[in-house]
C-alpha cells in the first residue's frame, strides 16, 4: 500500500469512528431523556396517589 493510500485509509477510518461515536452519544442522550420523562411521569403519578390517599384519610 502506498503512503498516500494509507493516509486516505486512516482518514476514512477516523471519520467512520467519529461518526459512530456521534451516533452513540446521540442514542445515549435520547435514552437518558426517555428515562427521565418516564421517571418524572411515574413520580407525578405516585405523588397524585399519595395526595389522594392523604386527602381521603383526612376526610376530604
Amino acid at each position: 500500500m502506498r503512503r498516500r493510500d494509507r493516509r486516505r485509509h486512516y482518514f476514512f477510518l477516523a471519520f467512520a469512528l467519529a461518526l459512530f461515536a456521534f451516533a452513540l452519544a446521540f442514542a445515549s442522550v435520547a435514552l437518558a431523556l426517555s428515562f427521565a420523562v418516564t421517571l418524572s411521569d411515574f413520580l407525578l403519578d405516585f405523588a397524585t396517589v399519595l395526595a389522594m390517599g392523604t386527602s381521603s384519610s383526612l376526610g376530604g
